[in-house]
């Protein structure tokens, strides 16, 4: 998880300075968001962790959006302040369930 945080880090960094390979990354990077997205999801609904799913699912509706306008600064804050988030939570609850 650590590696997906660095790479989305580097994706906002080559977003935001208009980099034409902030999308490549954006787009290299999308399977592995998707999948600790999907993570959050099976854990909210295999187990007792209270988990936003609806909040999880507008996060992935507003990349797409941003992605199919072409909306790199939009594009680069959802990353920055909603996925990024999500992954860092999903950190701490994989520690609270190993810690189980």
């Amino acid at each position: 998880m650590e590696k997906l945080l660095n790479a989305i880090e580097k994706t906002i960094v080559e977003l935001r300075q208009g980099q034409d390979d902030g999308l490549n990354l954006y787009k290299k990077n999308m399977p592995a968001v998707l999948d600790a997205i999907s993570e959050l999801i099976d854990i909210a609904e295999n187990t007792e962790f209270e988990i936003p799913v609806n909040v999880l699912v507008q996060q992935l509706k507003n990349l797409e959006d941003s992605y199919t306008k072409s909306d790199t600064v939009i594009l680069a804050d959802t990353l920055e302040y909603e996925i990024k988030n999500s992954i860092m939570f999903l950190i701490d609850v994989k520690k609270d369930m190993e810690s189980v």
